[in-house]
């Protein structure tokens, strides 16, 4: 090979590149990074269905499994929100209309129930970290969907989002479809 027949591509299109062959790994990764984060039970489905399924599904994962993320993502944020609201109250906890606005101290708040489920309040006397803020609160979840959704439209972009079972051996070259009328 000589020198100029060498292919020169800039540097920012081959990191984007690299990062978009492997979005599906990416994305697995903040499942974790978001059960890290957060450490409840809410967030702990995420992890468990990667290792359970997401992982082991051959070869990819299928789009049902996609559309069972976005819609547990969705109710997740909409029950955090919910539960922000004045007539649910934080203590004690789930109780509705009678609050008892007081300061709760750290070790109290982590071994509550819904600290452990991971509804909790994030302003007010019961939240842990004092005061964070509504944003703070659902930040992972919120990249998680946004992250979800451009996933989704690269794998339609590239035909990867219809997957076709066949009858052949699982590990001959996987068979895609991408019709643009069909399109989800």
């Amino acid at each position: 090979m000589t020198e100029g027949s060498l292919i020169k591509v800039p540097l920012p299109r081959l990191i984007q590149a690299c990062l978009l062959s492997h979005v599906e790994n990416i994305y697995f990764a903040m499942m974790f990074l978001n059960f890290a984060y957060c450490a409840n039970l809410l967030s702990l489905l995420l992890p468990i269905s990667v290792l359970f399924y997401g992982l082991l599904e051959n070869p990819k994962p299928s789009n049902r499994y996609w559309r069972f993320i976005t819609i547990y993502l969705v109710c997740i944020i909409a029950f955090k929100f919910f539960y922000q609201l004045p007539i649910i109250c934080s203590s004690p906890e789930f109780a509705i209309w009678s609050c008892n606005d007081v300061e709760i101290s750290r070790e109290v708040l982590i071994r509550r129930i819904d600290y452990i489920i991971g509804l909790q309040k994030f302003n007010g006397g019961a939240s842990y970290p004092r005061n964070i803020g509504i944003f703070k609160g659902v930040i992972f979840d919120v990249v998680l969907l946004v992250m979800l959704v451009y996933l989704k439209s690269y794998l339609v972009k590239t035909g990867q989002w219809h997957y076709v079972k066949t009858d052949d051996n699982i590990h001959s070259n996987p068979k895609y479809k991408c019709n643009f009328d069909d399109l989800t």
